[in-house]
């Protein structure tokens, strides 16, 4: 399985732009649903998707703080993987 971190730019460019032709949107959603991808992150990395997701508030970044809080919900605490 391979693993990836997204950038913060890439998420910035995702929910600001999310038609744009780079991409970055249909990168991350690729990644998302990709069964032979795993994320990685650290709790420093989401507070800062979750800073921008507040600071260019869209459809896109709703989503995507929705779909954090619903895979952050249904696993437990101890042996839970930062989601995003």
């Amino acid at each position: 399985m391979q693993q990836f971190l997204v950038d913060t730019n890439v998420f910035v460019s995702a929910i600001k732009n999310p038609e744009s032709k780079a991409g970055a949107l249909d990168l991350i959603l690729e990644l998302i649903s990709n069964k032979n991808v795993r994320l990685v992150g650290n709790d420093l990395l989401l507070l800062e998707f979750d800073k921008y997701s507040e600071r260019y508030e869209s459809e896109t970044a709703s989503i995507f703080r929705k779909i954090r809080l619903l895979i952050l919900s249904m696993q437990p605490h101890a042996s839970r993987k930062i989601p995003f």
